[in-house]
């Protein structure tokens, strides 16, 4: 399989404003890097080396950081630099504009002939994958979701929320009454239910691989920006062409200003303990 994949990064940014009225919220620093750098060494990680970024007006930064190369001072400076730098010698960037605000659908539909015959695997570059100690994401083998996949089916990437915070996401059903593999079947997908029982839910995390059929599902059905691509989605899986994968591992929101607080939070703890077991190390008598 060799899909191509996409960045979904033409939204506003309202959720993080007043920042997203100086720079893109794509371009928000995590660990030394803008949080689209995560996104797109983790499709690199994936083996995907092809990739569009969907971008709007004002979102040109995103283009400039990975086009231009600017001066650095400095060991960690140029440390950084360097992966930019060894990234981009993994990858193909191109990039489309989404010239009005008609939602993720549209966004999508803006790489659809770029997609290959494999479909399409999309990234919402809000939500970030595991971070090692430096910022790269860890991509485990089992976790290339959309390779183990049929050809018919497309895929979601999920994750595992309480029942009280399923309201807040769009929530993935599956066909089973219980998860009990890492990929299930699934039966449909609600957007933010008013009203969810039980104890857990899987919800969408923001990558997806779309298969032609699913592509031309988003083109025939009409463009929402309140449920994007979910009715498309809900039609592949009345087919039994939608699967999901049910990541275990942690992940991060940083498309709001409490969420992008809570990684920063969550990643300067981990480089904490990191720095003084290294010390106590250090420490101990050789």
């Amino acid at each position: 399989m060799n899909c191509k994949g996409v960045i979904l990064a033409a939204g506003k940014g309202a959720r993080l404003a007043p920042l997203t009225a100086a720079f893109p919220k794509e371009l928000l620093p995590v660990l030394g890097l803008p949080a689209i750098h995560h996104v797109v060494y983790e499709l690199a990680e994936a083996g995907i080396r092809e990739i569009m970024i969907v971008l709007s007006e004002g979102k040109e930064g995103i283009k400039r950081y990975f086009s231009e190369k600017a001066p650095s001072k400095g060991e960690r400076a140029e440390r950084l630099s360097l992966r930019k730098e060894a990234l981009l010698s993994r990858v193909e960037l191109r990039y489309t504009y989404q010239s009005e605000p008609r939602g993720t659908g549209d966004a999508i539909l803006m790489a659809k002939d770029f997609a290959d015959r494999d479909g399409l695997v999309v990234a919402y570059p809000d939500d970030l994958r595991l971070f090692d100690a430096e910022g790269v994401p860890r991509i485990a083998r089992e976790e290339a979701f959309f390779r183990s996949c049929g050809a018919e089916d497309s895929c979601l990437l999920v994750r595992r929320v309480s029942g009280r915070e399923a309201g807040q996401y769009g929530v993935v059903f599956p066909k089973e009454k219980e998860v009990r593999n890492a990929s299930f079947e699934v039966s449909r997908i609600a957007e933010k239910p008013p009203f969810y029982a039980a104890d857990t839910a899987c919800v969408l995390f923001g990558r997806m691989r779309l298969t032609k059929d699913c592509l031309l599902a988003i083109e025939e059905r009409p463009l929402s920006d309140k449920e994007g691509v979910i009715p498309a989605l809900n039609a592949m899986a009345a087919k039994g062409k939608l699967r999901a994968f049910l990541t275990e591992k942690e992940t991060y929101d940083v498309g709001t200003h409490e969420g992008y607080a809570r990684t920063l939070e969550t990643l300067m703890r981990k480089q904490r303990r990191k720095y003084e077991r290294e010390r106590t190390l250090s420490d101990m008598p050789s």
